[in-house]
């Protein structure tokens, strides 16, 4: 039988259960995911006893496990989660529009990670369209939301509402005054990818700049992310036949990865691809 919701005895359910999430959650910035899985499903089997499915701190936990599971890529099992934890904070009488539009985000990554950009897109304008219902179209989340709708739009070449979406969230950036934020690196990032792919170079060299530059200050020096747009920014350069600019951004972005102390498969990936890229400029 579940705890009515005001009782001595919830309360204390409550609190175990958040205090086990917020631990899963350190497991997990740990890459210690089996033990978060253990907590999370302790946290659910007393919650799910004591206080029903449909109560929302059991949704966050499930939510949380959701998580987990798209980390460790399973995506069936995450979405399941998800989609669990959705149900339940739109059956409440008082929903909580705040969590509904990130189970909305979690499910737009998990696609995204799956390489189901469409379907992701579906997630990510649901989550945009609460988000600014609540907190208007000029607020830093508003903005963040739309620069993650963007970069869907970008990767199926969708181009021009990708490019009104990274403008205009650039623009709130700006005036809320979180123009060094994440989100604003990002839609400078892609923002460059877009305009390059349109032979605007200057402009889409401007916009590199702008994003290493923020990324520098968020992410700190040693970021892959960081290479990235340099590499990104080195094409550009040797596109245009700015052979000695490219040389010196591709060297930036392997000093970049270098300030690392592990190396992932990715970055090596990359490295490699700059190395590629460099043999070609120097051909020229």
């Amino acid at each position: 039988m579940a705890t009515s919701p005001g009782s001595v005895d919830g309360d204390s359910v409550r609190q175990s259960m958040k205090q086990m999430n917020a631990l899963a959650m350190a497991l997990c910035d740990e890459d210690r995911y089996l033990e978060a899985e253990a907590l999370l499903l302790q946290a659910l089997r007393v919650g799910e006893a004591r206080l029903g499915e449909q109560d929302l701190d059991v949704a966050r936990v499930r939510r949380s496990l959701g998580n987990v599971y798209r980390s460790e890529r399973r995506f069936s099992d995450g979405k399941a989660n998800y989609l669990r934890a959705l149900d339940a904070n739109k059956a409440g009488a008082a929903p909580d529009h705040i969590e509904v539009a990130a189970i909305y985000r979690d499910l737009a990554e998990l696609h995204r990670l799956q390489g189901d950009c469409v379907e992701a897109e579906t997630y990510a304008r649901k989550a945009l369209e609460i988000t600014a219902s609540m907190s208007g179209t000029a607020h830093h989340d508003t903005a963040a939301d739309s620069v993650t709708l963007a970069v869907l739009l970008v990767r199926q070449a969708r181009y021009d509402e990708a490019e009104r979406l990274l403008r205009q969230a650039l623009t709130t950036f700006d005036t809320v005054r979180s123009v060094d934020s994440y989100q604003a690196a990002v839609a400078a990032h892609e923002l460059g990818v877009l305009l390059a792919e349109h032979g605007q170079a200057d402009e889409a060299a401007a916009f590199y700049q702008r994003s290493v530059a923020i990324k520098r200050h968020v992410l700190g020096p040693g970021h892959p992310e960081i290479a990235t747009t340099l590499h990104n920014w080195a094409l550009l350069a040797k596109s245009t036949g700015q052979i000695e600019q490219a040389r010196r951004l591709w060297a930036e972005a392997e000093a970049t990865l270098n300030a690392r102390d592990a190396t992932s498969t990715d970055e090596n990936r990359r490295t490699q691809d700059m190395n590629e890229a460099r043999e070609g400029a120097g051909d020229d």
